[in-house]
């Protein structure tokens, strides 16, 4: 397969214009074409110091764990960006009253993120700020410690019952640990592996869309990295089937295959990147997502879930080309979401520039593409209002 000679017929452009372009088109973001251009600097007051400052920080009586009346959990390989992509989804939820297409589903109070570890029996609840610190910093995530497995948890407030006047806990649960140890030891992680991902009702599940559909042009020491990815991503998969059935579950599980790293030049879907991740980096597509209707949203998201499905069934790679059907957990066939955490070569311009010794002038925060289509998804599975 190559990009460069995409012939797939994307969809009708007079209906809803289609998150993924033919390679010699122009970039132009799918939900935005006649829609008014929305107040600028959308982002500058986003997630400011004083913005988060301002929001009702108040003490939450609920502990580690509590049921949550909905769970989700995140599961991954090696340099998979799973906590990439945890981190993305507390920023983005961090400001609940400005988190675009999630601001109707949000009780107006910011989220919560605990962690424990297999270490010992205790938990903690994190102050967020100083949680997502390195993430605003442009700063790389630290690897996690070999022998340690770290278990967080985001806890967003949802409105429920009569009139939305209740609160619902809606948990996403991630474990965080060498992707080896993930895709090797379940043994000794199992109980953990149990109590954080057992009644989740969607599972998202990463790998970096240059592992999946890598350009040609990579160098050897990426496509062993690719090998590697792609092994321990099968295996993390594998245990996950073994813990439900161990488990007897047999519950259906919206699954959603995240497709991480979006934005790297790695990948040979070009289209992907210029279509679905760039335009949506500016403040004003992001603005309104959160004016227009989530169902509109979602109807390219699906368009590009499905065309990225044939993209899979078209593959060389019979182990890839089965993997939307492998992710059809319960029968529910999975969604596939490519997403971008943070800009991966701003992020390298910054790293440059400390090694240099020098410290870099943060001209403005990280700017997540579509981490937020995961827990809408999530939110709809819960209402009923999808699928």
């Amino acid at each position: 397969m190559s990009a460069s000679n995409d012939d797939t017929d994307w969809g009708d452009d007079e209906l809803v214009a289609p998150p993924i372009a033919k390679q010699d088109e122009p970039a132009k973001a799918p939900i935005v074409d006649d829609m008014e251009d929305p107040d600028e600097g959308f982002f500058d007051d986003l997630n400011t110091q004083e913005a988060i400052e301002g929001l009702p920080w108040e003490e939450d009586e609920a502990e580690f764990d509590q049921p949550a009346s909905f769970k989700m959990g995140i599961i991954g390989g090696r340099a998979a960006g799973k906590t990439y992509l945890f981190q993305a989804m507390a920023y983005r939820t961090i400001n609940p009253r400005r988190a675009g297409v999630l601001t109707p589903f949000l009780a107006q109070s910011p989220p919560v993120v605990y962690h424990r570890t297999d270490q010992d029996t205790g938990d903690e609840r994190l102050n967020v700020r100083d949680f997502l610190s390195e993430y605003r910093e442009w700063r790389r995530l630290a690897t996690t410690t070999v022998g340690v497995l770290h278990w967080y948890k985001l806890r967003l407030k949802t409105p429920c019952g009569f009139l939305g006047l209740g609160r619902a806990n809606l948990d996403v649960e991630s474990l965080d640990a060498p992707g080896e140890a993930l895709a090797g030891d379940y043994a000794t992680y199992q109980k953990m592996w149990h109590d954080a991902y057992i009644g989740a009702r969607v599972i998202i599940f990463t790998v970096p869309l240059w592992a999946v559909f890598p350009d040609q042009e990579m160098s050897d020491d990426n496509w062993l990295a690719r090998e590697r990815a792609l092994a321990e991503f099968h295996q993390v998969v594998h245990h996950y089937k073994n813990l439900r059935e161990e488990a007897g579950e047999t519950s259906r599980v919206r699954s959603v295959l995240a497709l991480t790293m979006a934005d790297d030049d790695r990948s040979e879907l070009k289209a992907i990147r210029d279509r679905w991740i760039e335009p949506y980096r500016s403040g004003k597509y992001m603005r309104q997502l959160g004016y227009w209707t989530v169902a509109r949203y979602l109807e390219s998201a699906r368009m590009t879930s499905n065309a990225l499905k044939e993209l899979f069934h078209d593959l060389p790679d019979q182990n890839l080309a089965s993997l939307p059907d492998e992710l059809s957990i319960g029968g529910s066939s999975p969604w596939i979401v490519p997403v971008s955490s943070i800009d991966g070569q701003k992020l390298d311009e910054y790293q440059q520039t400390r090694r240099s010794g020098k410290q870099p002038r943060i001209k403005e925060p990280p700017r997540p593409v579509h981490v937020a289509l995961p827990l809408l998804l999530a939110l709809c599975e819960r209402d009923n209002a999808l699928m």
